[in-house]
């Protein structure tokens, strides 16, 4: 992809990002996660808007995952992402966004959400978080 176009699906990826209102689950991803995530949601006035897991994302996102998922925070195991999106794969909406911590870390993931014959368009943001959009 060249450095134009990157340009252009990123900037397109941070719009949709700033206009999402989303209906998220997040896994536990380190020490004060748990604590400081639902910190920020409520000074942001978003916590309404989100549903809070945590534990193992395969059991967690195993049951009772609503219709739609719109916002997916990866930050846990890396070698467990791909297992973890093809879990709630037919629950993100067209224009989902998935956000992966440390995602270099997960080469199988990253082929999935790199790949546009799987429906997904994906560019790295900040040093280490891959965006990703299901189109």
């Amino acid at each position: 992809m060249t450095e134009d176009r990157r340009d252009y699906n990123r900037r397109g990826i941070e719009r949709r990002l700033a206009e999402q209102k989303s209906y998220g689950l997040a896994r536990k991803g380190g020490v004060g996660f748990s604590e400081a995530f639902p910190e920020n949601l409520t000074a942001g006035g978003l916590i309404d808007l989100v549903e809070i897991r945590e534990g193992d994302a395969l059991h967690t996102l195993g049951t009772d995952v609503p219709e739609t998922i719109d916002l997916l925070f990866l930050d846990g195991a890396k070698g467990l992402y791909r297992d973890i999106l093809e879990l709630v794969e037919d629950r993100l909406r067209p224009g989902a966004l998935i956000l992966a911590d440390n995602a270099d870390l997960s080469p199988e993931y990253l082929a999935r959400v790199r790949s546009t014959a799987a429906g997904y368009l994906s560019v790295p943001f900040e040093e280490d978080i891959e965006l990703s959009m299901r189109s």
